[in-house]
């Protein structure tokens, strides 16, 4: 809830700053400052604070300091808060809640899949998109599986490391306690991910947490164990 209701003042706070300089009217330029839209050579632009270097969000935005007199979206409003949210030293934080991608990635627990998620194509699918991540913890792999599918990571093999990602995952927002025995949800590969519930909730035969980590987009369940290589 905390999260939420700072996303939410953050949102309105940029809404704000950016609605107040498109409304802005030059009415006292100095002559000797501008003339015909040149800046002088001691005059420095102000610092709009548009920008966005996130590496999950990175080249989507558009350029709103670049679009005189047009007013942002909703949308891209909320992707503007969602960078600086990012950069909120409240939340530089481990177990970071803002979405899956980003808890992730700085959770000490899932280290591992973390890295594996960071090299792959999925982090902007897994920072925006509805998703549930069933993430097996740092404790659960044994070394030779790890050792096996980190080598995708240090050998640059992406296609390997995402088609093993995207059988953890699908793309919908869903608390593990809420499907049904023998449901069948497709994951990110295409193929059927089972879930089998009798007081217990196994996924594709492993045992599941009914306890989430609850993100702004979704879920991260934890599994009892790392699924087998595709190879």
């Amino acid at each position: 809830m905390t999260i939420m209701l700072r996303r939410v003042w953050i949102a309105f706070g940029a809404c704000a700053v950016i609605l107040m300089s498109c409304g802005t009217e030059e009415t006292s330029t100095p002559v000797n400052s501008i003339s015909e839209g040149v800046v002088a050579e001691n005059d420095t632009l102000p610092d709009t604070g548009i920008y966005n270097d996130d590496p999950a969000t990175q080249g989507q935005s558009r350029n709103l300091a670049n679009n005189e007199g047009v007013q942002p979206t909703l949308a891209e409003v909320l992707e503007r808060a969602d960078s600086l949210l990012a950069k909120d030293p409240i939340m530089q934080k481990e177990n970071n809640t803002t979405s899956v991608y980003r808890y992730l990635t700085s959770s000490p627990k899932y280290s591992v899949i973390g890295a594996m998620v960071k090299a792959s194509t999925f982090s902007k699918t897994l920072h925006h998109d509805r998703v549930t991540f069933f993430a097996p913890s740092d404790d659960k792999w044994d070394v030779d599986l790890r050792n096996r599918v980190m080598n995708y990571v240090k050998t640059d093999n992406i296609r390997a490391l995402d088609r093993y990602l995207g059988q953890y995952f699908i793309k919908r927002q869903i608390d593990p306690s809420k499907l049904e025995d023998a449901e069948k949800i497709g994951d990110q590969n295409g193929n059927a991910m089972v879930f089998d519930y009798d007081q217990v909730l196994y996924v594709n035969g492993l045992e599941a947490s009914l306890q989430p980590i609850s993100t702004l987009n979704g879920f991260v369940v934890d599994l009892e164990a790392p699924f087998p290589t595709m190879e």
